[in-house]
């Protein structure tokens, strides 16, 4: 079943938008750049609130999934600012961005659950950049349950 998407201004989950970020850069010097961001905030509380719940997109240079290791992790490889090759295992609370085709944006990086933060939709750019697919979801929220200790199975007895 394929997932279909409207969005003219309205902000829905499992969209990335580039987010206003401001850096102390010393006395007087304030930085200002924008990082793509994922939503995480369902479209219900997107629609009825000035915030929104984001999780930041870390970028790296030339960014690339080369396999898993022996626990079914991805392993990336990545150019440092140096211009050196850096392999990295993402952990549980790191997850590759993929997207849904169609978009012309590429995102290169992964998704850093333990940076969930809720933030004011001002600040966000003014159109979305890309969606991220299904599987990428399924595993962002498999992540945000382990990160904040919920056992599934007791989760979902809860809830029904």
């Amino acid at each position: 079943m394929g997932r279909t998407f409207n969005f003219g201004k309205k902000i829905l989950e499992w969209s990335i938008w580039h987010f206003k970020m401001c850096f102390k850069g010393g006395p007087n010097v304030v930085k200002k750049n924008f990082i793509p961001v994922v939503i995480l905030q369902n479209n219900k509380g997107n629609n009825s609130s000035t915030t929104t719940i984001i999780a930041p997109i870390t970028t790296h240079r030339g960014m690339k999934i080369i396999g898993k290791d022996s626990m079914g992790k991805s392993i990336v490889e990545y150019f440092n600012d140096d211009g050196t090759t850096k392999q990295k295992v993402l952990d549980y609370y790191e997850r590759p961005v993929e997207l849904e085709k169609d978009f012309k944006q590429e995102i290169t990086g992964y998704i850093n659950l333990a940076q969930i933060r809720t933030v004011s939709k001002n600040r966000l750019d003014k159109a979305h950049v890309a969606i991220i697919n299904e599987e990428t979801s399924k595993r962002i929220s498999e992540g945000t349950l382990k990160l904040l200790a919920f056992n599934q199975n007791k989760m979902f007895s809860i809830l029904k």
